[in-house]
Order: structure tokens, then sequence, then C-alpha cells
């Protein structure tokens, strides 16, 4: 949630000052998108800090995908019926109470 939040701020963000342009506006203050630009224009591609904030964003990647793609833990026990319209779930704790009286 934390990307999508993220994502989403700099996205509205971005969307805003371009739609701001086509009117001869600006969102962000020129001042600030100057010094931001001269900067960036002063940088290499060879230049540490862009090496660095290059392999830092690939880790982040990595670090996005592999939590993606690897199965979280699962709060709830799913419970199937007869019924393929129905379905239910019990906490670890709850199924093992369930268990235990119906053992007894």
């Amino acid at each position: 949630m934390v990307v999508a939040a993220v994502m989403t701020a700099v996205g509205g963000i971005g969307s805003a000052e371009i739609v701001a342009r086509q009117h001869r506006q600006n969102v962000i203050p020129p001042q600030y998108l100057d010094r931001v630009n001269a900067e960036l224009h002063r940088l290499q591609w060879q230049d540490r800090t862009v090496v660095l904030v290059g392999y830092g964003l690939a880790a982040v990647g990595l670090v996005l995908l592999l939590h993606a793609l690897l199965p979280g833990r699962t709060r709830l026990e799913m419970i199937r019926g007869s019924d393929p319209y129905l379905s239910a779930g019990l906490s670890h704790a709850g199924f093992r109470r369930a268990l235990t009286d119906a053992a007894s």
C-alpha cells in the first residue's frame, strides 16, 4: 500500500503539472524545477551518485518483485463445503479450538 500511495501521489502531481503546463500555469514553482533541471543536466551517467541511485532502485524493484511472487502467511484457514458458492474461513487459533471441541 505504501508503494501504491507513493506512486499515486507522484503520478497525480505529474499529471497536474502536465495539465497546468498546457494552460501556461505551474503546479510546482518554476524556481524549484529550474534548480532540479540544472542539477540533472550537470550529472553524468558515470557519476557515483547516479550509479548508486540506480543500484538502489534496482534493489528496491527486486524486493518488491520478490514480495509479489513469494506467498505470504495466511491468517485464515479456508473451509470448503459441498456448496461451491459458499466459503468460510477460521483463524488458526479458532480452527484449533474447533478441532479440540470436535475431538472432545
